[in-house]
């Protein structure tokens, strides 16, 4: 059997969600009054105390009543060796549309393993001599077919052109029919 201030809380939660829009202010103090007794009950931030503002009690609804940003930021921790290693935080904030309280969370974020295997591949690329082609005549034969190509390609293009068309058209004008310049002719 749930507890009763399981259903106490997980009642007040819901009915902040029913009537959010039509009473904003009934909604909030309902919400903060189910994260009080969420916190009474145990310390551990839950999922739902994380979508109500803490100053006003509203609901947090992205785009919404809350705007959200999120950042990383690089610390450097010094242990008591002598290797420094960096880490990098997420920090998400979220400004409530009502009160305009910015509440922060962070939350660490691991190194990519794909990124530590990959590393050692190429720095031992690095260290290796180029290999030069030995065919150069195989390399000019590719240059000409390319050049060739080209031209190709270009002399298409002046054939299928629009001006070709229109060069085209006007040498199949016969020129024998009568032109405005014959009719502006005085006599």
């Amino acid at each position: 059997m749930e507890d009763v201030q399981d259903l106490r809380t997980r009642f007040l939660q819901r009915s902040a969600r029913i009537i959010l829009l039509s009473s904003p202010s009934t909604s909030r103090h309902l919400s903060s009054q189910s994260v009080e007794l969420q916190h009474s009950r145990s310390s551990l931030t839950s999922s739902a105390a994380n979508n109500v503002c803490a100053a006003c009690g509203s609901l947090l609804l992205p785009g919404w009543t809350v705007s959200t940003r999120s950042a990383t930021q690089t610390a450097v921790a010094k242990p008591q060796t002598t290797a420094q290693k960096k880490i990098r935080r997420k920090i998400l904030s979220r400004k409530c549309s009502s009160c305009h309280r910015v509440s922060r969370q962070t939350a660490e974020i691991k190194k990519d393993v794909r990124s530590l295997t990959r590393q050692p591949q190429i720095s031992s690329r690095l260290n290796e001599k180029p290999v030069r082609d030995e065919l150069p005549a195989d390399a000019a034969q590719e240059k000409s077919t390319k050049l060739s190509s080209k031209k190709r390609a270009r002399a298409r293009k002046d054939r299928e052109g629009l001006q070709s068309l229109l060069d085209r058209s006007a040498q199949n004008k016969s020129s024998l029919g009568l032109s405005l310049m014959d009719f502006m002719r005085r006599p």
